[in-house]
Parts: structure tokens; sequence; C-alpha cells
């Protein structure tokens, strides 16, 4: 069974985005408070070097975690991007939001008897991708050329107007 990469990308407070493990702190002092860091991925790790000097401090509300998918250009899709794609029936653009939850979904089996259907709901903790507009969840696709068929188009931390356009 093949290894897969869990990694996080995050915002770093001077803007900055960084990629690889995520972990956090929490502090107990005058108030609760919880810290988060990325150590870059592939940053060498010597015995002797502090965490400390690894460890890049992000904003929280910028995490998103690796899909496990990558774009037709190559690069990651994280938790939080907002993607382009065509619909096909109405030949117009379709933006959606990659987020993380729970979705619901009607599984149909045959029944004990001839030419019968037991239909069960379950719920599915996963990735998926949000279309504003409608509010429907769809999985991620996947196409015989490419491993992802839709193009990034930008991120709700840093394309906030996206977000607000393709809701209207």
């Amino acid at each position: 069974m093949a290894m897969r990469d869990i990694l996080f990308r995050g915002k770093t407070k001077d803007g900055k985005w960084v990629v690889g493990s995520h972990f956090c702190l929490q502090h107990n002092d005058e108030r609760t408070h919880v810290h988060h860091f990325i150590i870059p991925d592939g940053t060498p790790i010597p015995k002797d070097r502090p965490i400390g000097d690894i460890q890049v401090e992000v904003d929280e509300d910028s995490l998103g975690q690796f899909v496990g998918l990558h774009y037709k250009d190559g690069n990651p899709v994280f938790e939080g991007d907002i993607v382009r794609g065509r619909d096909v029936m109405d030949k117009h653009d379709i933006y959606l939001v990659c987020e993380y939850g729970v979705i619901e979904r009607r599984v149909v089996t045959k029944g004990q008897w001839e030419n019968t259907e037991v239909i069960d709901l379950v719920t599915i903790p996963c990735f998926y991708f949000r279309n504003p507009r409608t509010g429907e969840c769809l999985f991620p696709c996947r196409d015989n050329e490419h491993e992802f068929m839709f193009d990034h188009a930008g991120n709700k931390y840093d394309d906030p107007e996206l977000i607000r356009v393709i809701e209207d």
C-alpha cells in the first residue's frame, strides 16, 4: 500500500504561503490560545537545531490540507482552493470551492427479493467541491488525460472577491 502525502498549506503573518507539516501548540497563561505552525516540506531537521528555528507560524484561518489531487499543471489541490470548470450542459464556466466536511449520499443496493432495492442514506466525511450558487457538493473529478479536470482559479484567502462574484 502506497503512502499518501499529508501536507498543509498556510499563510504566514507576513502574507507568504508555506507548505509542509502542520502542528499546533496551546498556551495556558492568562488566556488559553493556540498557535499554528508549519515545518516547510523538505526542511532538514538536524538533532542539534531547535524546532523554533525551523517552524513557521501561520494564520489558522488560512490552513488547508492537500486533498490528494493535482491540477492539470501538476500543482497540488488544497482545501480552500477555488476551481474553474466548464458546465457541459449550459456551456458556461462554473466555480467551485474545495472544502472538507460531511456530505450525505443515497446508496442503492439490491433488495433480498427479486426486483427490489434498498436505499440507504450514508454520511461521508471527505473533501468535496461546493458550488456557492447552488450549494451542491460534488466529489473530485478525474478524466483520462489529466488527474484533475478543473483549472485553478484562486483561493478563498487571496481572492475573496471571486467568492462574492460566484455567489451573486
